[in-house]
């Protein structure tokens, strides 16, 4: 958990990229805020996110905890789509210098993966990528760009 905190703790700025898809037609764009919090006497890390823009509004939080029996952490989120009003959201693992969450999601019915993967992390910035995944393919559907600002100017 220390990392997750050392990486990711803080105010930022976000500018969120929607490619064309079947989830996004026509693609699409959001600018917002996060903010990043140690939650539960340092046992967990809540992110606290808000967007808008062509791609639509969204008011997403989001917990991640260490669970030791399975070793992983656990993703937990919750959002304005009525479809996610709160949820278990896979588990999540370091792969070198990202953080990775994988999970599934019923679409038409049948199941698909998907994962989010944060990444280039730095003290001043960081990228999230979220997308499908088929086998060792990984098709991006959103890009988030995270860069660091001062809590008065959010």
């Amino acid at each position: 958990m220390k990392r997750l905190y050392q990486e990711f703790v803080g105010y930022w700025r976000v500018e969120e990229t929607f490619a064309q898809s079947e989830f996004f037609p026509k693609g699409g764009s959001r600018t917002g805020r996060a903010h990043f919090t140690i939650g539960t006497s340092g046992t967990s890390l809540i992110e606290d996110y808000h967007s808008n823009g062509s791609a639509g509004k969204l008011d997403f939080l989001m917990v991640v905890w260490w669970d030791s029996e399975i070793q992983r952490y656990r993703v937990f989120t919750c959002s304005n789509d009525p479809q996610n009003a709160g949820k278990l959201r896979g588990t999540a693992h370091w792969e070198r210098g990202t953080f990775v969450n994988d999970y599934e999601e019923l679409i038409n019915g049948k199941p698909k993966k998907f994962q989010d993967r944060f990444s280039e992390l730095t003290s001043q910035s960081f990228t999230l990528v979220a997308g499908t995944k088929t086998g060792e393919r990984f098709e991006r559907q959103i890009t988030t760009r995270y860069k660091r600002v001062t809590a008065q100017t959010i």
